[in-house]
C-alpha cells in the first residue's frame, strides 16, 4: 500500500476508517485518543477506543505515515481468525524490524516463511488449546499472589498508582513460569529481570520511528545494557536446561513429555530443547547446544 499523501488518499477513499486527514492522515486523531490513556497503555486499547468512538467495523483503515506504515486494524475476533487461521498471511516487515530493535534477530512473531514454520512446529504443541488449560493452575497461583496484594491496597489512597506497579510483575511472574517453567518471583520483589525489559519495550518503538541518526545511536547505546543483562540471566537458564534434557536423553519424547513436568505440564523452553536433543543426538559434540540454536531460542 502507498504511504505518500497523495495516493494515500486515493487509495484509501473508500475504506471503513476514522476521520481522516489529507495531509497529516489519523495523526491528529491517534495523538488526541492517546492523550486520553497512562503512559505505555497497549495499541490495542487505543484501537479498541477508535473503532467504538467512531461505531467501526470489525475491519478499518489507520494512517500514521510516516511514524509507521499505513495498517488495516482488526477488532474482533472472526476477522483475526480470517488472517491468523483459516489463512495465515505473512507477517508485515515492520513487526521483524521492531522486534528486531529490541531483542535482536530471529523472534518468531517477526518471521516468516521456512524459519516461521519451523519454529511454529517446534513451539506449537506447547500452546494447544490441551496444553494452555493444563497450565491454569499456574496462572491461578500467581492470581492468588496478585489478590493478596491487591487486598493490601485497597484502602490507600493511591490505589490505582499502585495497582499500575503491580500489574507488570504479575504477567511477567505468569510468562516466565509457563515459558521457562518457574516464576522470576516479580511479585515476591525480584524486579531486575523486569527493570531491564521495560526499557527494552519502551525505547524500542522510539529507536525504529526516528531517522536521527545521533538519536538512533543513543537509543541503541540505551537498550544495549538491558538487554545485555537479560541475555546474560537467559542464557544460563537455557544451556542448563539443555545440559539436564541431555542427560535423560533416553526418556524423552516431545508429545508424551508436554504433561509429564508436575503442575502445568513442560515449559515451551522444554518443548523446544527436547526437539533439539533428538536432533542432536548421536552427534559430535550434541552435548553442547548449537550456537544458532540457543541464539534463537534466547530471542523468542
Amino acid at each position: 500500500m502507498s504511504t505518500t499523501t497523495s495516493t494515500r488518499s486515493i487509495l484509501t477513499h473508500h475504506q471503513p476508517k476514522p476521520p481522516h486527514s489529507f495531509l497529516l492522515g489519523h495523526l491528529p486523531l491517534f495523538a488526541q485518543t492517546v492523550s486520553r490513556f497512562p503512559p505505555r497503555t497497549a495499541s490495542q486499547y487505543i484501537y479498541t477506543e477508535i473503532a467504538t468512538r467512531y461505531s467501526l467495523p470489525a475491519i478499518w483503515y489507520l494512517d500514521l505515515w510516516p511514524f509507521a506504515p499505513p495498517q488495516i486494524i482488526l477488532t474482533s475476533t472472526e476477522a483475526a481468525y480470517q488472517v491468523t487461521t483459516a489463512t495465515m498471511y505473512p507477517g508485515h516487515a515492520y513487526i521483524d524490524k521492531l522486534l528486531r530493535a529490541m531483542f535482536g534477530p530471529g523472534t518468531i512473531s517477526g518471521s516468516n516463511g521456512a524459519t516461521w514454520k519451523y519454529l511454529h512446529r517446534l513451539m506449537g504443541p506447547g500452546l494447544s488449546p490441551r496444553v494452555t488449560k493444563s497450565r491454569v493452575p499456574i496462572i491461578a497461583e500467581q492470581a492468588l499472589i496478585f489478590h493478596n496484594q491487591l487486598c493490601r491496597i485497597a484502602t490507600s489512597a493511591n490505589a490505582i498508582a499502585e495497582l499500575n506497579n503491580l500489574l507488570p510483575p504479575l504477567l511477567i511472574d505468569i510468562s516466565s513460569h509457563i515459558i521457562l517453567g518457574f516464576p522470576f518471583g516479580a511479585q515476591q520483589g525480584n524486579l531486575e529481570m523486569l527493570n531491564d525489559l521495560e526499557p527494552i519495550m519502551d525505547v524500542g518503538q522510539d529507536y525504529l520511528s526516528t531517522s536521527n541518526p545521533f538519536l538512533k545511536m543513543r537509543l541503541w547505546w540505551k537498550m544495549r545494557g538491558p538487554r545485555l543483562r537479560t541475555d546474560s540471566v537467559l542464557r544460563p537458564i537455557v544451556e542448563r536446561r539443555y545440559a539436564q534434557l541431555w542427560e535423560q536423553m533416553e526418556n524423552l519424547s516431545p508429545k508424551r513429555d508436554l504433561n509429564e513436568r508436575g503442575k502445568g505440564g513442560r515449559s515451551i523452553l522444554d518443548g523446544l530443547l527436547v526437539h533439539h536433543v533428538q536432533a542432536r543426538k548421536g552427534k559430535k559434540g550434541g552435548e553442547n547446544m548449537d550456537r544458532g540454536f540457543l541464539n534463537m531460542v534466547t530471542a523468542k
